[in-house]
């Protein structure tokens, strides 16, 4: 009995033993877990410390390096005015606009906002942010998570420098590097090409100044071949003949010009209400030839009307023409990297396996619908306008 008692009380010490040392390492293992995910966020937070400081002084640097540009931004003259230029940029997808913000984002004191509706537009519990609070730069401290989608860090010029801190650390990236850099910004530039859909009531907040739209629009033929070979919309397993090739780029061309046509006519409701009443609005078409740019000094014109009536010889000599250059080198420079390449192989080579006659004759029958119809007869009026300089 003795020898099976103490055996008993041999093996529950054992077993506690084991246990206290079992508890023992997981604990080890907890605080060293603990103590590697607080290195993290340390970490973390010292490269968006260092990125939000760096910011700041590049921003002062450019500040001071460009007071010239903070006189002309003033509208009137004074050098303690705030004025504000908010613009949208109203388009379809695939009709030249990644290209037409990339110009834009070499105009000196500008803050670009890539669509800030594309989650709402994804998700259904994501309400679309009104204008007013993007162009307030609100939104970047209410949920800045709702503007920076995969689309938007990769493709705002002002975001690329931070390494990815855009896309993995959302929260803190919006609430501080976005939200200063719109704060600071002389001009706030919206890009929409969900404008006919999701997009909110236009709505400027009072520190907008200058309040701008530019209606982008592209050749239906164009627009049609470009949503085509991204795969957008097309029916995969149809194009595997020239007929369904025909049928699905058919739809495809007639479906978006429906979309524009929806936009546009939107466009010009708000036009006609009383809200609209200090709005200017510039329809401008897409250069489909990266060497003819010309629309760079259209933009940059109608962006600064109100300052180059103040001084407009002497800032299109000294500002404008080296500013125009820039703008132009920028777009030639990023072409094979951003967006507007965009090609799937598969549709590519469909749409090109198809004789060039059949293609001609389904475009012609595409045009011929009403909605491309009216998309070429605004065309028509904006090329009759800019030839005449009216």
């Amino acid at each position: 009995v003795v020898v099976v008692f103490l055996f008993v009380l041999f093996v529950a010490n054992s077993r506690e033993c084991l246990c206290s040392a079992n508890v023992h390492g997981h604990n080890k293992k907890v605080a060293t877990a603990a103590s590697l995910q607080s290195r993290s966020l340390n970490k973390d937070n010292e490269s968006m410390q260092s990125a939000f400081s760096s910011t700041s002084t590049t921003s002062t640097s450019s500040s001071s390096s460009s007071s010239s540009w903070d006189t002309f931004y003033d509208i009137d003259g004074g050098d303690d005015n705030d004025s504000v230029t908010c613009a949208i940029v109203v388009s379809s997808g695939r009709a030249g606009t990644t290209e037409l913000m990339s110009e834009l984002s070499v105009i000196p004191g500008s803050f670009q906002i890539q669509e800030p509706f594309f989650k709402a537009m994804t998700y259904k519990s994501v309400h679309p942010p009104p204008y007013e609070d993007i162009f307030s730069c609100k939104q970047y401290q209410i949920s800045p998570t709702h503007l920076l989608s995969v689309y938007s860090c990769k493709f705002t010029p002002t975001f690329l420098k931070y390494k990815g801190m855009c896309l993995y650390k959302g929260p803190l990236f919006g609430k501080t590097i976005a939200f200063e850099q719109c704060r600071k910004s002389r001009m706030r530039i919206i890009k929409t090409i969900r404008f006919g859909t999701i997009s909110p009531p236009i709505s400027f907040p009072k520190e907008c100044t200058e309040k701008k739209i530019i209606h982008n629009l592209r050749h239906p033929i164009k627009l049609g071949k470009s949503i085509f070979t991204a795969g957008w919309g097309v029916n995969k397993p149809l194009i595997k003949s020239q007929r369904g090739v025909l049928h699905e780029l058919e739809s495809v061309t007639i479906y978006r010009c429906s979309q524009v046509r929806t936009e546009t006519e939107r466009l010009l409701k708000f036009l006609s209400t009383s809200d609209a009443d200090d709005v200017e609005v510039m329809t401008v078409i897409h250069k489909e030839s990266r060497e003819d740019h010309s629309n760079s000094h259209l933009l940059l014109e109608f962006l600064f009307s109100t300052q180059l009536k103040r001084n407009g010889d002497r800032w299109r000599e000294e500002v404008f023409a080296p500013l125009q250059e820039k703008m132009m080198e920028h777009v030639l420079e990023t072409a094979s990297t951003n967006f507007t390449n965009l090609r799937l192989p598969h549709f590519a080579k469909a749409l090109h396996a198809v004789p060039s006659d059949a293609i001609q004759e389904v475009e012609k029958k595409a045009l011929q619908h009403r909605d491309c119809q009216f998309i070429l007869d605004v065309m028509r009026g904006v090329h009759d306008q800019t030839s005449s300089k009216t």
